[in-house]
């Protein structure tokens, strides 16, 4: 049996994720993770919540009766928004290159230094501070189809498949992270949990999707370790597709870098940064977040699914 996806199915699970974009306060994201607690009731699943730190940190986890092989994970918590022109900065350099830009960044400053009227150069610092720190620290984003409803969207896409397969349905767990966009806390809460509470995490492969609803270019980033992205990236090329394999060292990106010792790795869509060699996430964490690529989506749901079906025994 190869249950498949719809184009009604996504069209179903857009338009309730549309409703509820912003999930940046407690009392928003207590409010998703009912409904997406619903959601997977309805797909057969048990599922709990596991609640630590401060700030808290709530992740949902479907149950596996302990033969979990492979964790699939996004995170469902939204940001604030950040000024236009950082993103431009990383069209330039690219997400991916986050050391290039923080270098850029700190050579804009060093040009300030040059300005002969102190009285302007500082007045420039203040404005490029406040330019970020305003909107980081008090506007919460209202958009957020790619980062990361997109993510949780193909979760619960692929929570529906694999309800279908019962070779594979209690072998694979599903965890929508909290607190990611929070310096990536939530999944180092998580990993204390799952340590108390002895769940072998260890012999895991754990694949966490963040923002793959815009871009063109797969993106299979990990710390060091990279014989999962390997194997993932085969995956996609068995649907024509040549996913870039990216090693971002030390570098912390997303929820896969909490388990980087034990070779995580993060799917995310993106475009070509104007620096060959460099991918950037268009529009994330503006108001200008409003769209999601289904094809990125079914792209993204057939070639995890492949992956499964070659790894899980």
């Amino acid at each position: 049996m190869n249950p498949s996806i719809h184009k009604s199915d996504i069209d179903h699970l857009i338009n309730k994720l549309k409703l509820r974009q912003k999930r940046h306060s407690r009392e928003e994201k207590d409010r998703f993770l009912k409904f997406l607690k619903s959601e997977l009731e309805t797909l057969g699943y048990e599922n709990e919540i596991s609640k630590a730190g401060f700030p808290t940190s709530k992740h949902l986890e479907t149950k596996t009766n302990g033969s979990c092989e492979t964790i699939l994970m996004a995170h469902y918590d939204t940001s604030t928004t950040l000024p236009i022109w950082i993103e431009y900065l990383m069209r330039i350099s690219g997400h991916t290159r986050t050391l290039l830009t923080i270098i850029i960044v700190l050579g804009l400053f060093q040009f300030m230094t040059l300005i002969n009227n102190d009285l302007i150069s500082n007045l420039l610092r203040l404005s490029i501070a406040a330019s970020v720190l305003i909107p980081v620290l008090f506007i919460s984003n209202k958009h957020t189809m790619n980062d990361n409803t997109s993510g949780v969207l193909s979760l619960l896409l692929l929570a529906k498949k694999i309800s279908k397969l019962p070779e594979l349905k209690d072998k694979v767990k599903f965890v929508f992270t909290d607190n990611e966009e929070r310096s990536l806390i939530g999944t180092y809460q998580l990993r204390k949990i799952w340590d108390k509470q002895s769940f072998n995490y260890s012999h895991c492969k754990i694949i966490s999707i963040d923002s793959v609803g815009r871009g063109n270019e797969v993106v299979l980033s990990y710390n060091i370790h990279k014989s999962l992205a390997v194997d993932l990236g085969t995956a996609f090329s068995k649907n024509g597709i040549q996913a870039h394999l990216v090693n971002m060292g030390f570098v912390p990106f997303s929820d896969a870098y909490n388990f980087r010792k034990l070779g995580a790795i993060n799917i995310n869509l993106m475009n070509k940064s104007l620096i060959p060699g460099g991918f950037y996430i268009k529009n994330i964490h503006s108001k200008r977040d409003r769209k999601i690529s289904k094809g990125n989506i079914k792209l993204v749901i057939d070639a995890v699914e492949r992956f499964l079906k070659m790894n899980i025994q």
